[in-house]
């Protein structure tokens, strides 16, 4: 048994290793201070390092683009087409896409990378966001989708009957998830797809809304992957009147399926 001089004895040296602990965690890294210049120095060195990598890392690992549908010529650079008395109509502030005023007209806009060698296709992690002003939603069908919505390879959204749908198809088969938002009239919303080998998320103002985890674009050999990130627009009436979308900006990345060696 212990006595209590032993017990007390233990207690001290259990207190100076406590106490040594607590001075060497209080120490610096360095045994001396630096002076300012020198750590003016070590802060340009790191970021520029980190500079470096960064934009390394994006120029060989991504896809990036953007876009306001600047109006540098009659289509901003945008292929178009309109049934009937349909129109496509730039401004400074978006491009507003009117159907035509007979039941099925269809006015689009969209962008088909096709001389890109393969750099983009479905096996990568994509993603896409943009902003959309839709007319009465019980009377019109939008579609905005990075490929042709249907059973072809796509994924994104679309508005029928009066509701927000995500949307994908994997060149045979189309599944869709009916979204958490309901679309009114005059309102704005950000649309956001996020496309992963297993699975696609729907982001609507910000808050997941859905997700799709069957029947997901994956071809990667021609001519399947020629539409692969085909930018498409639509909007389609229901009824003997013309409606309008207007949209904002559209923003897209991806990972490249190839990647630059280079140092």
């Amino acid at each position: 048994m212990i006595s209590d001089q032993e017990f007390k004895n233990l207690q001290d040296k259990v207190s100076k290793i406590e106490l040594a602990q607590q001075t060497q965690a209080s120490k610096p890294i360095l045994p001396y201070t630096l002076d300012t210049q020198t750590i003016k120095s070590i802060e340009r060195a790191t970021d520029t390092f980190l500079l470096d990598k960064v934009m390394d890392l994006q120029w060989k690992g991504f896809f990036h683009y953007l876009t306001f549908f600047e109006p540098t010529d009659s289509t901003g650079g945008w292929g178009s087409g309109a049934d009937g008395t349909g129109s496509v109509t730039f401004s400074f502030q978006s491009v507003n896409l009117t159907s035509g005023n007979v039941a099925g007209n269809v006015t689009s806009i969209g962008k088909q990378p096709v001389y890109q060698n393969g750099l983009l296709d479905w096996s990568q992690e994509q993603k896409f966001r943009t902003a959309i002003y839709t007319g009465a939603p019980a009377n019109l069908i939008v579609r905005c989708t990075i490929g042709v919505e249907g059973p072809g390879e796509h994924y994104g959204f679309k508005i029928e009957n009066g509701f927000l749908y995500g949307t994908v198809g994997n060149g045979t088969t189309q599944s869709m998830v009916k979204l958490d938002v309901v679309p009114t009239l005059g309102t704005v919303y950000e649309l956001e797809a996020q496309l992963y080998p297993t699975k696609c998320i729907f982001i609507v103002d910000g808050v997941e809304s859905g997700l799709i985890a069957n029947n997901l674009p994956s071809q990667k050999t021609f001519p399947d992957s020629l539409y692969n990130n085909f930018i498409l627009y639509e909007v389609e009436s229901k009824t003997a009147a013309s409606h309008t979308i207007l949209l904002s900006y559209f923003e897209f990345i991806s990972k490249r399926s190839f990647q630059s060696t280079n140092a």
